[in-house]
């Protein structure tokens, strides 16, 4: 009703266009808006880093990148130095490269800021369940390209799979919302027993200022939570299962591990066990080195920041790492494409979870992953289960090559071949 009477209002002028046509007139000007109107000099005000030159207005690099992120930002790094701009969607982002990634984790959130870059009966919910499982792929297919894109309302037009993360928040809303209604309620009672969840860590938690999540704010937060809880570790424990799989010596060393570990510790994953798992460790952080995404961590400058080196950017400015690039330098490890867990055994300190300015996996600072503890013993258990029970290997034997796309890096399907072991 309100777009047909704002056709009537505005048929004098424009004959006989419909809202369609308006609204496909007033997104071309914005767009172009944005690639002509806004367009301007890099280095015209600050000492910025070089601006990557692209062909196509608005979309920019979106086209490279699409095809194979991490080639195209390997060429960008040659031949501009480690740190860059890149335009896409009407947006400038600067690439943070392996000299300066330290240093950009570790700035103040009033420089460059985290934050502004991102009952038992519920639990078992039919809707819930399905709403978990698919909350990963959908948000992991659309999440660069959306975090890089500008117009927030034209990227769920144009992006994939908006529309079912849109389905996901509906759901939350639906079931979610009543259930944080029910334990605000239940919480004013003397005899309450508060439930020990996400949910209710999002519910309870406060800011330094003493603010709590609104109800609007909370179905975000939780699909936040969901996505980040699943889809990182089902990406790296695929990665270390097809590595295993596809290197038999290294399967066979990591099985004589186990066999120790149980002989020791029995058959329950206590600390201990998954302490005494050190070659297992290193193979998982050899893993987590090597196989992951190209861009990483986001952050954006609230206000003008230079760097170190000269380089600045300017208030507003997003900034992601060069993950890939920093984990892979040749000045800290040797044969940096080698998959070669030795690498990381006997050196104090060093483990899967341990965090450094050459392993930005889980970041650096104030803001490095407070869940990596819990994510890695995952994958420890997941994999030292799997090694009891069968000898698997992928099907032709060697370990499949990575394909990229959107700067994500996923293994090239294969299957894999669980043998039963008899002893």
């Amino acid at each position: 009703m309100a777009i047909y009477a704002f056709d009537i209002l505005w048929q004098p002028a424009w004959g006989n266009l419909s809202a369609g046509h308006l609204f496909a007139g007033v997104t071309a000007i914005y767009i172009a808006y944005l690639s002509f109107g806004r367009r301007k000099k890099v280095n015209s005000l600050y000492n910025e880093p070089p601006m990557v030159p692209y062909k196509w207005p608005f979309f920019g690099h979106a086209f490279e990148f699409e095809e194979c992120g991490v080639r195209f930002l390997d060429q960008c790094r040659e031949k501009y130095g480690s740190t860059f701009n890149i335009y896409m969607f009407g947006q400038t982002t600067t690439v943070i490269g392996t000299d300066l990634a330290a240093e950009a984790l570790k700035a103040s959130d009033s420089q460059l800021s985290v934050h502004d870059a991102a009952n038992d009966e519920i639990h078992e919910h039919p809707d819930i369940v399905t709403m978990m499982r698919a909350i990963p792929d959908d948000i992991a297919a659309s999440i660069v390209a959306y975090e890089m894109f500008p117009i927030k309302w034209l990227a769920r037009l144009m992006l994939p799979n908006t529309a079912a993360i849109d389905r996901h928040y509906q759901t939350i809303e639906k079931l979610i919302v009543p259930e944080i209604h029910r334990r605000r309620r239940a919480s004013t009672r003397n005899d309450n027993v508060h439930p020990v969840d996400v949910l209710q860590f999002l519910i309870n938690f406060c800011d330094k200022s003493g603010k709590s999540y609104t109800l609007n704010e909370l179905p975000g937060k939780l699909m936040y939570f969901i996505h980040t809880l699943t889809e990182n570790v089902s990406f790296s424990a695929l990665h270390f299962l097809y590595d295993v799989a596809g290197r038999p010596e290294i399967r066979a060393r990591l099985y004589r591990e186990q066999q120790k570990v149980v002989a020791k510790h029995g058959t329950a994953f206590t600390i201990e066990a998954l302490s005494d798992m050190q070659y297992m460790d290193a193979c998982m952080r050899e893993t987590l080195r090597m196989h992951v995404h190209a861009l990483g961590t986001v952050r954006k400058a609230r206000r003008m920041h230079t760097f170190s080196n000269g380089l600045s950017v300017p208030a507003g400015r997003r900034c992601m790492l060069h993950t890939q690039a920093t984990n892979f330098n040749p000045e800290v490890y040797d044969s940096p494409s080698e998959y070669m867990p030795d690498r990381h055994l006997g050196k104090p300190g060093v483990h899967s979870t341990a965090i450094g300015p050459a392993y930005l996996i889980f970041g650096l600072g104030r803001h490095a992953c407070p869940g990596r503890y819990y994510a890695t013993a995952q994958m420890k258990m997941f994999v030292a289960w799997l090694l009891r029970r069968y000898d698997l290997t992928t099907r032709s034997g060697g370990r499949p090559e990575n394909k990229t796309q959107n700067g994500l890096y996923s293994p090239v399907e294969e299957p894999i071949v669980f043998t039963l072991r008899h002893t």
